[in-house]
């Protein structure tokens, strides 16, 4: 599985919040990254917007579950449609830690290094949306614009090599005191 993932040993007491798809054309799955529009839905909730390219700016959060439309009765949809708008659920929360799939393989000096986000689009499959996110090996620094931290190196989930995956905090977001707006 690919896309952020959220620690269950951070998951106790963490801020969640609703916010507002911008109906852009790209899909939206549970473990993508998404970031403020500077705007907001007509009912004042502020709108966000899924990466469309590698970051490596800030993120206003991860996408930790979809509220399900009313209107079109999709009630076991795991995702959002291509230019639809809805309601999403998302961890905004700098004590939050999420399990991400890495490009490649971190070493343990990388650890508390900062790191950009390698895009893939989300796919989907009839209701089932997946997050394609993994933490670019590749754009590695100790740039503080950076949105992640590594925290932990992993074990793959179907590699077992330790470092394929990567344990991460937010490091640059849009919702922290002192960030800057958009």
């Amino acid at each position: 599985m690919s896309g952020f993932e959220l620690a269950t040993s951070s998951s106790a007491e963490l801020r969640i919040r609703k916010y507002s798809s911008d109906a852009a054309a790209r899909k939206i799955a549970i473990g993508d990254a998404v970031k403020v529009t500077g705007t907001a839905a007509a009912d004042g909730t502020p709108q966000v917007t899924t990466l469309a390219a590698d970051t490596a700016g800030s993120i206003t959060g991860v996408v930790v579950g979809v509220v399900p439309s009313f209107v079109n009765e999709n009630f076991s949809s795991t995702g959002v449609a291509v230019s639809t708008a809805a309601d999403l659920l998302v961890c905004d929360d700098p004590r939050a830690e999420y399990e991400i799939e890495a490009t490649a393989t971190f070493a343990i000096t990388d650890v508390s290094s900062n790191v950009a986000i390698k895009y893939s689009a989300t796919t989907s499959s009839g209701v089932l949306y997946t997050s394609n996110l993994k933490a670019d090996k590749g754009d590695l620094a100790t740039t503080a614009t950076y949105p992640l931290t590594i925290v932990k190196l992993l074990k793959g989930a179907t590699s077992g090599v330790l470092g394929d995956r990567v344990l991460v905090r937010i490091n640059a977001s849009t919702v922290e005191a002192g960030a800057t707006g958009v």
